[in-house]
């Protein structure tokens, strides 16, 4: 049996090289993937993606469409509608690209969100305009 440090130091994508035989079982297993994560099995580390399984009870139920899988939770468009809708809601102005993110400070009595990043160069800290975050 694999060792945990081994399965974290590989992809799905190599996993599925070195475990499987056959081009259709491979193919079979990376769309499979795809699916799942919407994303290329080369860049799924293979202890997450097993932790994942484990935690739904097994590869078939996180693949269900029922009401406690996976896919049931999938964004009706894309989830690039957040994104777009967050654009909306707090402006562009707002929106820092690029950039490495050191922390995030939430003050739950007044909801005041900080975000501490660095510039894009690296070279200083610097902390983004205070946004009012409305509770639910």
């Amino acid at each position: 049996m694999p060792r945990l440090a081994e399965l974290d130091e590989i992809s799905v994508a190599q996993w599925i090289r070195q475990n499987t035989w056959g081009r259709s079982a491979q193919d079979i297993l990376q769309i499979t993937i795809r699916a799942l994560y919407g994303v290329e099995p080369n860049r799924i580390n293979m202890l997450y993606h097993l932790a994942i399984c484990k935690s739904a009870g097994s590869l078939s139920r996180l693949l269900s469409s029922d009401d406690d899988g996976a896919l049931a939770l999938r964004v009706e468009g894309g989830t690039s509608q957040i994104a777009s809708q967050l654009v909306e809601e707090i402006g562009a102005d707002h929106i820092r690209l690029n950039r490495a993110v050191k922390r995030i400070e939430v003050d739950e009595t007044n909801g005041v969100t900080r975000v501490h990043y660095f510039s894009t160069d690296n070279s200083e800290e610097k902390v983004a305009s205070t946004y009012l975050c409305q509770k639910s």
